[in-house]
C-alpha cells in the first residue's frame, strides 16, 4: 500500500508502506472508503506544526488506534470491539458492541450512547466502530 510521508516544509512524497497483518485470531483489519483532514494537515506541509517530525507518516490517532481493533464473540449473536492499543484489562479500551438482529447488525457506539446504527454487513458495522465514525 502507499502512504504519504511527510519530509519537510514543502516536502510530502507517497512511499511503499508495508500492509497490516492479523495477528491475533481475533483481529480484524479495516478498510476506510474516505477520510477527511483537519486544521494541522493543512498547516504541516508548510512547517507551521513545529512538533511534527521530519520522515512521519501523517494520520490521525484516532484512525490510526481503532484500526487495531479486537472482536470478542458474547454469544452467536452479540460482539464486543476493543482497542487493542488499550491494556485488555482496561475498560476505556472497548469500543462498542455489535448485536445481530435477523438480517441487520446494531452497533452500539459507547461514545454515542443515545444513537444506535444499522448496518447489512458484519464488516461494515465493525468498521463503523474502528473509523470512529458512522458509515451509512
Amino acid at each position: 500500500m502507499k502512504a504519504l510521508v511527510y519530509g519537510g516544509p514543502g516536502s510530502n512524497t507517497r512511499q511503499d508502506a508495508p500492509d497490516p497483518v492479523i495477528v491475533h485470531p481475533a483481529d480484524v483489519i479495516v478498510r476506510g472508503g474516505t477520510a477527511t483532514i483537519g486544521g494541522t494537515d493543512l498547516h504541516r506541509p508548510a512547517g507551521d506544526v513545529p512538533t511534527v517530525q521530519n520522515d512521519r507518516t501523517p494520520g490521525y490517532e484516532d484512525q490510526a488506534d481503532r484500526s487495531e481493533v479486537g472482536i470478542t464473540e458474547l454469544s452467536s449473536t452479540e460482539w464486543r470491539v476493543s482497542d487493542r492499543t488499550v491494556d485488555a484489562g482496561d475498560p476505556s479500551g472497548v469500543l462498542g458492541f455489535i448485536q445481530r438482529l435477523g438480517n441487520f447488525y446494531e452497533v452500539t457506539n459507547l461514545r454515542r450512547l443515545r444513537e444506535r446504527s444499522y448496518f447489512s454487513s458484519f464488516d461494515r458495522a465493525t468498521a463503523s466502530l474502528a473509523a470512529g465514525t458512522v458509515l451509512a
